[in-house]
């Protein structure tokens, strides 16, 4: 019979899949904002990496050893000291006429003592501090790209939070279509039950598609909240629930 051909919406299919993020911090910022793009999300889980940090560190240490490098070429001034001990010193002794008043010769100390400087200026070294200096930059550049990597990975891990959420919204307003065409459908069966034309057996197969439809709404809804957690953990933000997730523009080919 026609009346028992129920209208349904085949719920979309959706994939799951799993993101090990360390909650080694609570977010502290709240997101009020009444729309969020996928480039704000970003931003804000750039700003909130803690690696992000390891930028500057990275130069500093990259300047203060070209710095070191330099000073190759700066005039090198060592004091040094040195101490002896003589076993024995040389003596001097004078036979002088008797209406001569008395010379005494000092006679040096077995404990010697020499304080020196040494001023050292390095003219040409064959290229060694220059290829030391290029050393440094490359491996400044090597670590600034191992960092722009792990960037890179945490924007990917944001990009399919995001996606997962527009996805998860769609799939619920897809959802809310269904449950009121099967409530339409149990209106409808409902009233045939009543003329005689339907039975009972027909009625408990809508209330058991409704059933199933309230399932996966349920289903929906608490993957939908564990997404936003996840995006707030990554943005550093408590993003509200009822925050407009904006779908990006669609590039023209």
């Amino acid at each position: 019979m026609d009346f028992c051909h129920l209208k349904t919406i085949p719920a979309m299919k959706y994939r799951r899949f799993t993101l090990l993020i360390p909650l080694f911090f609570i977010p502290v910022f709240t997101v009020n904002a009444q729309s969020l793009t996928i480039e704000d999300c970003q931003g804000m889980a750039r700003e909130n990496y803690p690696a992000i940090a390891r930028f500057n560190v990275i130069e500093n240490i990259r300047s203060f050893n070209l710095e070191n490098a330099n000073r190759a070429y700066y005039p090198q001034l060592s004091l040094n000291a040195k101490a002896t001990w003589q076993s024995d010193v040389t003596k001097i002794d004078l036979e002088l006429p008797s209406n001569f008043p008395p010379l005494e010769v000092p006679v040096p100390d077995k404990d010697q003592y020499q304080v020196y400087g040494q001023l050292n200026q390095l003219i040409w070294d064959g290229g060694k501090v220059s290829a030391q200096k290029e050393m440094i930059v490359a491996n400044a550049e090597v670590e600034k790209q191992k960092l722009e990597t792990e960037i890179y990975s945490l924007q990917e891990r944001v990009n399919q939070v995001f996606f997962g959420i527009l996805l998860l919204n769609e799939q619920l307003t897809q959802q809310g279509i269904l449950e009121k065409e099967l409530q339409r459908n149990l209106e409808k069966v409902q009233s045939y039950v009543l003329n005689g034309v339907a039975n009972d057996a027909d009625l408990s197969a809508v209330k058991v598609e409704q059933l199933k439809t309230n399932q996966q709404r349920i289903q929906m809804e608490s993957a939908l909240d564990s997404y936003i957690k996840i995006l707030s953990v990554l943005t550093g933000h408590r993003i509200d629930p009822k925050t407009v997730f904006v779908k990006p523009p669609v590039a023209e080919v």
